[in-house]
C-alpha cells in the first residue's frame, strides 16, 4: 500500500460526526398513558406505537454489542469516545422503553411476549450472524430510527395528539438519535468497509423485513385487546404513514439516500433541527449541576468515581446504591459524592462514570451497560 493510499485509508477511520453527543438522564412519568388507544382515538396507530417501543429494549442492547465488538479496532480517539457515549444513550434509551412498556402492559398490551420472541430472535441471531452481519443490521437500523426521528421533530405536530409523557419521551429519544445516528455507519466503514454488502442489507431490513415486522406485531397487539378494527381505523393508519405529513412519504427522500453512492448519515444535516429542539425541550433535560459534574471530572487525573444504581425491575426505582471510590483527592471525593448522593436521592435510575483514565473508564463502560440493561440478551 502507497503512502498516498494510507493516507485516504486513515482519512476514512475518522469520526464525522457533526454533533456531539450528550448524555442526558431524563425522568417521565408514564401515568396519563391511562387508556388502550392513547393516539388520536385510533386503536391501529396506537398498537403500532406500542409495538415500536417494545422492540426498543433489546433492540438498543444488541446494536451497543454489535459496535462494542469492534471497539478494539477503532484508533481514532473522537470515535472512540463517542461509541462510549453512543451506547451510554442507547442504555437510557432501553430503561426509559421499559418503563414506558411496563405501562403498556398495565393497560393490558402483552410486551414481554414480544420480548420474547425476540429473545429468541437475538439469540440465534448471536450465534449464526458474524459480527459483520451483525453490525451491518445495526447500521441500517440506525439509519431507519435516525430518519424517525427528523420525522418526529420536523413534523412534531402529529405527536400533539399523544400524552404528553409519550410526546416528550420520543421527542428527547429523537434528538439523541440523531446526534448518534453516523457512529455505527463510521465504525463499519472504518473496520470493514464492504459498502456495497451494507446497502444490500439496509434495502432488505427497510423496505421488507421491518415493515412487515411491525405490520404482524400491531396485529398480534390488536387480537390481544380483541379490539375491533374499523376501516376509518385503518385509513387513519394508512394517513399517518402515507398522507402529506406521513411516517413513510414524508420522509422516503432519507430512506432512498442510504442506498446512494458515497453516503455519509451526516450528507442529510440536522444540526439546525437539533439546536431547536435542545432548546425547546431543555426543561426536560438533565440540570447543570448534573452536566457539572460529568464535565469537571475528568479534569482531576488520578480520580475515579463510580456511581452505580441498580434497579428493581419491576419497579425501576433505585433499590441498591454502590460507590466505588480510587482516588489521590479525598477531599474532592467527598464533595462529588455529596452532589452525586443528593442526585441520586431523587430515584433517578441511573449510572454514573466519571472518568480519570481512560484504560479504567473502558472497563467501567462494561459495567454500567451490563447492570443498565438488564435485559440483555
Amino acid at each position: 500500500m502507497n503512502a498516498k493510499t494510507n493516507l485516504a485509508v486513515q482519512a476514512e477511520q475518522k469520526s464525522k460526526s457533526r454533533l456531539p453527543i450528550v448524555r442526558r438522564i431524563v425522568r417521565f412519568d408514564y401515568s396519563d398513558i391511562d387508556t388502550p388507544v392513547f393516539y388520536s382515538d385510533n386503536p391501529v396507530i396506537s398498537a403500532l406505537w406500542v409495538g415500536l417501543s417494545a422492540t426498543f429494549p433489546l433492540g438498543e442492547a444488541e446494536f451497543i454489542k454489535s459496535v462494542k465488538n469492534y471497539e478494539d479496532q477503532v484508533t481514532d480517539p473522537k470515535l472512540k469516545e463517542e461509541v462510549a457515549d453512543f451506547a451510554a444513550q442507547e442504555a437510557h434509551h432501553s430503561l426509559q422503553h421499559k418503563k414506558m412498556n411496563k405501562q403498556f402492559d398495565e393497560l393490558g398490551f402483552n410486551t414481554a411476549s414480544i420480548e420474547d420472541i425476540m429473545k429468541e430472535k437475538l439469540s440465534e441471531r448471536i450465534e449464526k450472524w458474524s459480527d459483520k452481519k451483525r453490525l451491518m443490521r445495526t447500521v441500517s437500523a440506525e439509519h431507519v430510527t435516525a430518519t424517525f426521528a427528523h420525522y418526529a421533530l420536523k413534523q412534531s405536530h402529529v405527536l400533539d395528539d399523544a400524552p404528553e409523557s409519550l410526546r416528550n419521551a420520543l421527542l428527547w429519544h429523537a434528538i439523541e438519535e440523531i446526534e448518534h445516528k453516523s457512529v455505527a455507519f463510521d465504525v463499519y466503514q472504518t473496520c470493514e468497509g464492504d459498502m456495497g454488502k451494507l446497502k444490500r442489507h439496509y434495502a432488505f431490513f427497510c423496505f421488507l423485513e421491518f415493515p412487515f415486522q411491525m405490520a404482524l406485531i400491531t396485529r398480534f397487539l390488536l387480537k390481544q385487546h380483541d379490539t375491533k378494527v374499523t376501516w376509518s381505523h385503518r385509513w387513519g393508519m394508512v394517513k399517518h404513514l402515507f398522507g402529506k405529513s406521513g411516517m413513510v412519504s414524508s420522509v422516503f427522500s432519507i430512506y432512498l439516500m442510504f442506498l446512494r453512492r458515497g453516503f455519509h448519515p451526516w450528507q442529510h444535516d440536522d444540526s439546525a433541527l437539533i439546536d431547536e429542539w435542545k432548546t425547546k425541550l431543555s426543561p426536560i433535560f438533565p440540570k447543570r449541576l448534573i452536566n457539572l459534574i460529568l464535565l469537571i471530572s475528568p479534569f482531576f487525573n488520578g480520580l475515579i468515581f463510580f456511581e452505580t444504581i441498580l434497579c428493581n425491575q419491576s419497579t425501576m426505582t433505585p433499590s441498591l446504591s454502590v460507590v466505588v471510590f480510587l482516588a489521590y483527592r479525598p477531599p474532592i471525593t467527598l464533595v462529588q459524592s455529596a452532589l452525586v448522593k443528593r442526585i441520586s436521592s431523587s430515584s433517578v435510575a441511573t449510572t454514573w462514570a466519571v472518568r480519570g483514565t481512560y484504560s479504567i473508564t473502558q472497563a467501567f463502560d462494561q459495567i454500567r451497560i451490563c447492570i443498565r440493561l438488564v435485559t440483555l440478551v
